[in-house]
């Protein structure tokens, strides 16, 4: 996903079907901000990596990192996160829609 197609309006700037019936959507919800490092933190955290004091991350050697330039999504914490080409990274707000 190329940055440019990210919003921070507050629209609607994903979706996608979750099944016949539910889909998600993805928007900017800054009252996620405050908690953007928890959530990236987990997301480091399921790819086998852990922060330590002074901003840094370890992990074993088979553990990867995750793909940059791509919307991570996590439907159990209702959020997900946007890691930008250059290493910053967005957090979004996530809703799930009945379609009918």
């Amino acid at each position: 996903m190329r940055p440019s197609q990210i919003s921070l309006s507050g629209d609607v700037f994903y979706a996608n079907e979750l099944n016949d019936n539910e889909l998600i959507e993805v928007y900017f919800d800054d009252s996620l901000v405050i908690d953007g490092a928890y959530y990236y933190n987990q997301l480091l955290a399921s790819y086998g990596w852990t922060p330590t004091t002074g901003g840094e991350i370890v992990a074993s050697q088979y553990s990867t990192l995750p793909s940059r330039s791509t919307l991570h999504i996590s439907v159990k914490r209702g959020v997900a996160i946007y890691l930008y080409p250059d290493g910053f990274y967005g957090i979004f707000g996530l809703r799930r829609v009945k379609s009918e």
